[in-house]
């Protein structure tokens, strides 16, 4: 218990202190951008390597909050988790340990590998993410940060950096004996983003700002061998804008508030098949942003697929495909704890399949009750 105690002070730390270099450094030619299909501001290892696909397999509360607010109707009893926490590095980042550095939280260190490898995405983050669930009502707490940098090939390198508090609280609600499922999450999004007022410009800008957003999820299930079940889930209701007000201010650099954040619908259908005593698979398929936001003409931008073999619920191993990028992981569980770990890609050009952004995440989560 020390040992996982020492950890969570250690990570703790970290993320204080990404946040004060944040502050103290003015994010200099900064750059950075999300997926280009909006989806969940939480990254669950699981989720990833299952392509996004699996809005009704999650059964934790960290989920619930943030991918699909029906599962929170799944949590029938008291549950606090301190120690849910992440890092993540990109592709670039992790095939370069120990060539330049093996500093994995300092981007600065791999300034000669970014210009040997122009145009390429070396990227660090990390997330910590406690909840407390209670009958009917889950509370939680995500801070995160995500930074990434890259060399133009003239040896100039640009740096950016989202950074996000997010307190969260969420409710669920079971009908037809656990058949429908529905639930209501609301994150108060806290957020700074760093960003260039050009490409490889000199200039650059820092918007931050806070805004309310509203999540609706329903889960509908066919109570038969294979369980298949129906998912809708509705993310920023009614857009979330951004307004001055902050918890915490991340920058004392520009004063420009977040683009909204636009209402976007995701839709999955998943089932459940027994391949062995003790072994089970579970198969999901997902279309994501149904009223194109993200304006992605290409319909493959949308799908989202995985399948999940479970051995004895202690071991299990994942596939996945997201807009045609592979994703693949693998997870442990055992009473009070899980650990997983994924490999995916985003798409952080403006089109289908113009520059995928290859990631590796590490997930621990613990239960105390």
């Amino acid at each position: 218990m020390g040992l996982l105690r020492g950890s969570f002070y250690l990570l703790l730390l970290v993320i204080t202190l990404q946040f004060e270099v944040l502050i103290q450094t003015q994010v200099a030619n900064a750059w950075v951008r999300d997926d280009l299909i909006p989806g969940s501001r939480y990254t669950s290892a699981t989720e990833a390597a299952l392509g996004d696909s699996a809005l009704s397999m999650g059964d934790d509360m960290s989920s619930g909050l943030f991918y699909n607010p029906a599962n929170l109707a799944k949590i029938r009893k008291f549950n606090f988790s301190i120690l849910n926490y992440s890092i993540m590095a990109t592709g670039p980042l992790m095939s370069n340990l120990g060539v330049g550095s093996f500093n994995v939280f300092s981007l600065k260190s791999f300034e000669k590998n970014m210009n040997s490898n122009p145009n390429q995405f070396f990227g660090n983050g990390m997330s910590l993410l406690p909840v407390v669930s209670l009958p009917f009502l889950t509370l939680g707490l995500l801070a995160q940060v995500e930074s990434v940098g890259r060399s133009d090939a003239h040896g100039k390198v640009i740096y950016g950096t989202v950074s996000q508090l997010i307190p969260t609280a969420g409710v669920g609600y079971r009908f037809f004996d656990g058949s429908v499922r529905v639930g209501y999450s609301l994150q108060f999004v806290n957020q700074a983003v760093s960003l260039p007022t050009g490409l490889f410009a000199g200039s650059y800008s820092v918007s931050q700002g806070s805004a309310l957003s509203h999540n609706l999820g329903i889960s509908a299930s066919i109570p038969s061998q294979l369980l298949p079940t129906l998912s809708l889930v509705v993310r920023n209701a009614f857009g979330a804008q951004y307004g001055q007000f902050s918890l915490v201010r991340f920058s004392n650099v520009g004063t420009v508030f977040p683009a909204s954040d636009p209402m976007t619908i995701d839709t999955s259908l998943a089932f459940n098949l027994r391949l062995a005593p003790g072994v089970h698979s579970r198969w999901s398929v997902a279309y994501r942003d149904l009223g194109n936001q993200s304006n992605c003409a290409q319909w493959m931008c949308h799908v989202g697929a995985g399948t999940e073999v479970a051995f004895q619920e202690s071991f299990f191993l994942r596939l996945g495909m997201r807009a045609g990028y592979p994703s693949v992981g693998l997870g442990m569980k055992k009473p009070g704890a899980d650990l997983s770990m994924a490999w995916y890609t985003e798409e952080v050009g403006g089109y289908y399949h113009n520059q995928g952004e290859t990631k590796f995440v590490l997930q621990y989560q613990n239960s105390l009750y």
